[in-house]
């Protein structure tokens, strides 16, 4: 069973921050130290400051007092009451979408109960910060993103009742931003018990989850630990939407030897291309068979698997289902295996196909790898068998606002 609730949001009070684009940014891990400059020059009032300040002194406590400060000042405050948060993101890939999800608190489950399933791996660094970051907050600064089946549309439905939105921005990306509140207890309720007996699967924000455990954790047995830290925040969206956007993250490789193309070709075909071609072949061809794009001292190839047979001499002791992911053929075979990467410091992803060619070409990564984008199908079938994915298997598009709403513990 899935505990679902409502929860009093923090959002920014309005009457202060008339322009909240000024304040809002995407999620830390994607915020390069270029943009995190931009958002602290934005506003003095930028969730930047909570979230990724500035790292001299005690960033962790720094960001703690400021996020206390915009409470007191009310630059922030509580809503009046409990709701369920109605999010949705209207954009354009390849053809105009609209994603809706809900954010609500969500009781923590252990992932070996199977009702709260990850699909990738997780660093111990990325989860170290955010864990001090937590103890010294006390909150949930954004929601982990994360996944649920509605084939009949049951709570959509519920969802796409709520007319007037208490957000409605467009932000710098083109993406329409909109938050609804919904305080009826008896939708509120019809949501909690449609969610009961559903599985939860992990999109993105994976770190956070695990360290919200291992907070509750620390926190049990002491005079410190209430209840609200048997909760996170979490926005929740179908699974089974046309609108629910999964792009591939590239891989750029350094401090390799050479780049071997007569090892490549003992296991890939290989087809010199242009980059056109090459993105469009990737496709096409993607649909039956294991093919990457390469790019490398201002050259284009198509490489394709010649063999599955050849999965199960390099990778050993995995089911099929995990063996065949693209991202586990590109690490275990080109990455790890023809070229001996073994450190995660000489791998950089990269979502723009565009900036990975650029990075290439000024001399910075000598070999970019390019992927097809993991289907949502396959992260179910791996999921299932209780399984992870390599890190940065999947990218969901867009990515989520942090700032619209926070919760306190």
């Amino acid at each position: 069973m899935v505990e679902v609730l409502p929860f009093r949001g923090i959002l920014y009070n309005q009457e202060k921050i008339s322009d909240l684009r000024k304040v809002v940014t995407p999620p830390y891990d994607v915020i390069s130290k270029e943009e995190q400059e931009m958002y602290l020059k934005r506003s003095e009032y930028n969730i930047i400051r909570i979230i990724l300040s500035k790292d001299n002194g005690d960033r962790y406590k720094r960001a703690a007092t400021v996020f206390h400060d915009w409470l007191k000042k009310e630059v922030l405050i509580e809503d009046n009451q409990e709701a369920i948060y109605v999010y949705e993101q209207e954009y354009f890939y390849k053809h105009k979408r609209k994603r809706r999800g809900f954010i609500a608190k969500v009781k923590l489950e252990d992932y070996e109960s199977r009702k709260i399933i990850p699909h990738e791996k997780t660093l111990s660094k990325p989860k170290e910060d955010r864990l001090n970051l937590l103890r010294e907050t006390r909150a949930n600064l954004s929601p982990i993103f994360s996944l649920y089946e509605d084939k009949d549309n049951r709570i959509g439905k519920i969802l796409e009742s709520e007319e007037e939105p208490i957000i409605d921005i467009k932000t710098w990306d083109g993406i329409i931003q909109r938050l609804y509140a919904i305080k009826d207890m008896s939708k509120i309720n019809d949501i909690r018990h449609e969610m009961l007996d559903k599985p939860i699967f992990i999109a993105d924000g994976h770190h956070r989850y695990e360290v919200s455990l291992n907070f509750r954790n620390e926190m049990k047995g002491t005079s410190d630990f209430r209840d609200s830290y048997n909760y996170v925040m979490m926005y929740l969206t179908p699974m089974d939407q046309e609108s629910l956007t999964i792009l591939p993250a590239h891989r750029l490789i350094k401090n390799i030897v050479d780049v071997d193309m007569e090892r490549i070709a003992y296991l890939f075909e290989i087809e010199e291309s242009d980059k056109e071609k090459m993105f469009k072949e990737m496709i096409e061809r993607g649909k039956l068979h294991h093919v990457f794009g390469m790019y490398t001292k201002g050259r284009c190839y198509l490489l394709t698997l010649r063999s599955e047979g050849l999965l199960d001499k390099i990778i050993e002791n995995k089911p099929k289902e995990w063996k065949s992911l693209d991202v586990v053929i590109l690490h275990s075979i080109l990455i790890n295996h023809i070229y001996g990467v073994r450190s995660e410091d000489d791998i950089k992803y990269v979502i723009s196909e565009e900036k990975t060619i650029e990075l290439v070409d000024r001399g910075e990564y000598q070999v970019a790898f390019f992927v097809n984008p993991t289907k949502i199908e396959q992260i179910k079938e791996v999921t299932s068998l209780g399984l992870t994915m390599p890190g940065k298997a999947t990218y969901f598009y867009p990515k989520l606002l942090t700032g619209l709403v926070l919760r306190k513990l």
